[in-house]
């Protein structure tokens, strides 16, 4: 959803003798814990849980121009029912169109609007985000519509077309962004009993009314299910006390219902056994000279501390000595690489190494995949080491020491995704965290980095194709990749070039 919205709120400022008395009067569900913060940050937080089993990060900062919040649900396009694509989404539009207390349809984006403020939010395979910001004296009235949405949303039936419509204008707006393009492609090479091969934006025809299957009873379906208070988090960042901003905080977001809502792991594989490796060859829109390389792993979230991706990434991304990208560069290959996490989901994930070539990669990419796994095998063969670990872990804690601060709209909306994943003191530390070496845990990532069990995919306007993908159409073809094929990235030619980075 593009729209945006703007709130105003009067603060309410209490006498500190009524906020204790109202406080001594709550019981509260658990004990409020304090987040560790950088040395280097002002504000201050606190970290509740209502009686639904809602969780809240509070932040006060009594400096703030703008007040903001962010509410992130558990849910997404990969649990949108068979069938229905872009149900997720097209919920994502519904839920602002008006409130049993605040039953305009517009009214919430015209108080937003008049007092300085944004609103937005996205659907992603597994969460929906909602958020917004507003000058920071029309908090409290901005509160209230927005917990209104999870409470009571009308859905009203003289809108379904409407956003229908909207749903469709946004998939079409998209229609030529390699990005979009190239997630299509994936989209139709993967296992088609994997929740992420759904088409996630949505259309008119998937949304279309069905016989006997009106798409708005299944909206409300679809919301009475998974829209559950144990499946948020709440990010709410304002001017007022930490004490001022729980009185706010506690009585609205409480009536969100909790439906004891519980996702299952996907076990599905990622790719059909045996598909992989595979090579698919992609031509874009735009003028893009790029390789990438994706290997199905575990699902590493759940050890932040240890981040053994970031340990991985990390080295392979590295420019210095010895590094993957300086050889390619030597050999006039590449002009940039990145490497990390590129998708995520509770049961797998994927790693990725991207590659952005010049002409002449383009005509050597076979080159380049070459010294890719020639320096795969190198750290396999070196092995993990806890130096490079300690040095990585330091320049992670002194990244957070000295964090730039964010506006208030992407430090809640980021906030709320975070607290999915970090216990409630990490929620601010948990991105930078690297307290953990575990050794058996890098070399079980390392095993997976292997040509076996590899798509590789190159973008480039003169590569051959022979299929054109359905909702985004773009032209590509898929290969099995041949054993003399196979043997030729296996090779290891050149790899006496690579070796670790040199002690900081």
């Amino acid at each position: 959803m593009s729209s945006l919205f703007f709130r105003q709120g009067i603060k309410s400022l209490l006498p500190a003798i009524v906020v204790i008395f109202l406080f001594a009067c709550s019981t509260l569900p658990s004990a409020p814990v304090q987040p560790v913060k950088s040395p280097n940050d002002s504000n201050e937080y606190r970290y509740i849980t209502l009686d639904n089993d809602l969780q809240v990060l509070l932040i006060s900062d009594p400096d703030t121009k703008k007040s903001a919040a962010a509410l992130s649900v558990s849910v997404g396009s990969s649990d949108n029912p068979e069938g229905r694509e872009g149900l997720a989404h097209f919920l994502e539009h519904m839920l602002f169109l008006g409130t049993d207390k605040y039953p305009d349809a517009a009214e919430y984006e015209e108080f937003t609007s008049q007092h300085g403020g944004t609103r937005n939010a996205y659907t992603s395979l597994q969460e929906t985000n909602y958020f917004f910001d507003i000058n920071e004296a029309f908090l409290p009235e901005a509160l209230d519509r927005f917990a209104q949405f999870f409470i009571s949303p009308r859905f009203d039936a003289q809108y379904v077309q409407r956003e229908k419509n909207a749903v469709q204008a946004e998939y079409q707006m998209s229609l030529k962004t390699d990005g979009r393009r190239g997630v299509d492609v994936l989209r139709e090479v993967m296992n088609p009993d994997h929740p992420f091969s759904q088409f996630s934006v949505g259309s008119l025809a998937t949304l279309e009314d069905r016989p006997g299957s009106a798409v708005r009873d299944e909206l409300l379906a679809f919301y009475d299910k998974h829209y559950s208070a144990n499946q948020m988090k709440l990010a709410v960042l304002g001017s007022q006390s930490l004490d001022e901003l729980e009185m706010l905080v506690r009585p609205m977001f409480s009536p969100i219902p909790n439906k004891s809502f519980e996702h299952d792991e996907i076990d599905i594989p990622l790719f059909p056994v045996d598909s992989l490796p595979m090579l698919v060859q992609v031509e874009p829109q735009a003028t893009l000279r790029q390789l990438g390389v994706m290997f199905p792993i575990a699902d590493y979230r759940s050890v932040y501390k240890a981040k053994p991706l970031s340990y991985v990434a990390n080295l392979v991304g590295h420019e210095g000595e010895g590094s993957l990208l300086s050889q390619l560069k030597a050999e006039g290959l590449a002009e940039g690489l990145g490497a990390g996490s590129g998708m995520a989901w509770g049961g797998g994930a994927l790693f990725s190494v991207t590659v952005t070539l010049t002409e002449k990669g383009v005509d050597n990419y076979q080159r380049v995949l070459q010294l890719m796994f020639a320096y795969m095998d190198m750290l396999r063969e070196k092995g993990p080491r806890e130096w490079l670990y300690d040095e990585q872990a330091r320049l992670a804690a002194l990244s957070f020491r000295f964090k730039a601060d964010a506006e208030p709209i992407n430090y809640v909306r980021a906030s709320a995704t975070g607290m999915r994943f970090y216990a409630a003191e990490d929620t601010l530390r948990g991105p930078y965290m690297m307290s953990q070496y575990r050794k058996k845990m890098l070399v079980e990532v390392l095993s997976g980095l292997v040509p076996e069990n590899a798509m590789v995919t190159l973008t480039h306007k003169s590569v051959e194709t022979d299929r054109v993908s359905k909702y985004y159409h773009a032209p590509y073809s898929r290969q099995t990749v041949s054993q003399e094929q196979l043997a030729d990235w296996q090779s290891g030619e050149g790899a006496d070039t690579l070796g670790l980075p040199a002690a900081n």
